[in-house]
């Protein structure tokens, strides 16, 4: 390549080496993650520290996930429009708004008020991570990277079940705020997005964004670097990409909710504490397997853990609560492949868009996967048990087929594939 022809800065910026600014943003993102998930278990136990009116009672299904995803909508549209650094003022401006209301909520009206505007807040900062991360990180390390990151929202649940044992409901709701305090001030170091701002702004405003990043120096892109798109012929349509990812996100969310959620505790009932402990701990431990995202790609992995999680829960429902020897090594490597298969249809599913759209399309997956689920939520708690069994592995078998359809259809966007080649692609 001649080093004096023109440089795509969002080129370069997908090659550079890692460097302190990956390390800062990796850092925010995995405690942003982590924070999300506090909110989110956080929203369940908050729900406790008021009476709650009868009239509030049909509501409490649907209200967390409600404003989860109205929050990663509105991050979305406002991350392609105005960039994914200012996306986060409104996050946390709402984190540090809700945690202080929180802690003065004295009627259940006002104690969902606020976490509305913490559920919003996290919604918002969980897509600006998954937009984010595949325009940051370099091309051989962004599916590691953002998989490890998204893994310690493992964390965030555990915490949140510590400090409500051991503390009040003032100090419950501090910490999100003090978190989201200390998080926005490093969320600041983090840099715009150079291939946001090239396609915005052109060129030269990215090219300031760029040394950011440290070297004055920058590499030029390889010239064997896979920047062009797939094929025509073989090129996923963005419908057949809207609709694979949104039943992904389906199976995962309904599959997780009715098995990890609720037929964990109701085969054993007086084991809750112990059954989230397992859960999690499997769980994180099976998201370092995101170490190995970028190098073994999409495509097989979503099928082998898809695979994986429906015959291990075809295993879980056999043998119920009969065999204890049988049902704890089950439920933890059930909600070990649940957790990488997760992982990696959250990776896949906000990397395969052009750029000026990744925000708003990423977001809009996530809603239509998370409305679907809804209604199963709700019919779920009037079925009988064998109904209720077979719901939760036609759940599991919905993500299998998806999978199958996009290793069939689909295109490998690991390997060090360029993220880019989605720019380029007109349907």
């Amino acid at each position: 390549m001649d080093s004096s022809a023109p440089r795509s800065p969002s080129l370069v910026a997908e090659v550079l080496p890692w460097s302190r600014v990956h390390t800062i943003s990796f850092a925010t993102f995995a405690a942003g993650a982590a924070l999300e998930a506090y909110v989110y278990a956080l929203s369940y136990v908050a729900v406790s520290w008021a009476p709650v009116p009868r009239a509030f009672l049909p509501l409490l299904a649907i209200w967390s996930p409600l404003w989860i995803l109205s929050g990663g909508v509105l991050s979305g549209v406002i991350a392609d429009r105005l960039g994914r650094r200012r996306s986060l003022y409104v996050n946390y401006a709402l984190y540090i708004s809700g945690a202080v209301l929180l802690s003065l909520a004295s009627s259940f009206a006002f104690l969902l008020f606020s976490l509305s505007l913490l559920l919003f807040a996290a919604g918002g900062e969980y897509n600006s991570i998954l937009t984010a991360s595949h325009e940051l990180f370099p091309r051989t390390h962004r599916a590691k990277a953002l998989a490890l990151g998204l893994n310690f929202a493992n964390a965030g649940g555990i915490v949140v079940a510590l400090l409500s044992w051991s503390a009040s409901r003032v100090a419950v709701a501090a910490t999100a705020g003090a978190a989201a305090v200390i998080l926005l001030a490093l969320r600041l170091r983090v840099p715009e997005s150079v291939m946001w701002l090239e396609r915005r702004s052109g060129p030269g405003r990215a090219e300031l964004e760029l040394r950011r990043y440290g070297p004055k120096s920058s590499p030029s892109p390889s010239p064997a670097s896979p920047v062009t798109p797939p094929p025509s012929t073989g090129a996923p349509s963005s419908a057949l990409r809207f609709i694979a990812f949104s039943a992904m996100g389906w199976s995962y969310t309904a599959a997780f909710t009715m098995v990890s959620l609720a037929l964990g505790p109701y085969f054993m009932p007086t084991a809750t504490d112990a059954l989230i402990l397992v859960a999690s701990a499997a769980a994180f431990a099976s998201g370092l397997l995101g170490f190995l995202f970028d190098r073994v790609g999409r495509r097989l992995p979503l099928v082998v853990s898809s695979s994986a999680s429906l015959a291990l829960l075809a295993l879980l429902v056999s043998c119920g609560s009969s065999s204890a020897s049988l049902f704890w090594p089950t439920f933890a490597a059930l909600n070990a492949s649940l957790n990488v298969f997760w992982l990696l249809e959250d990776v896949l599913k906000s990397e395969a868009w052009p750029v000026p759209s990744r925000g708003t399309l990423t977001a809009l997956v996530r809603a239509s996967s998370l409305i679907a689920v809804l209604p199963i939520v709700y019919l779920s708690s009037y079925l009988s048990l064998d109904d209720y069994l077979a719901l939760s592995l036609g759940a599991a078998a919905v993500g299998l087929v998806a999978s199958i359809v996009w290793y069939r259809w689909g295109v490998e966007t690991g390997r060090g594939s360029s993220v880019l080649i989605w720019d380029r692609l007109t349907h």
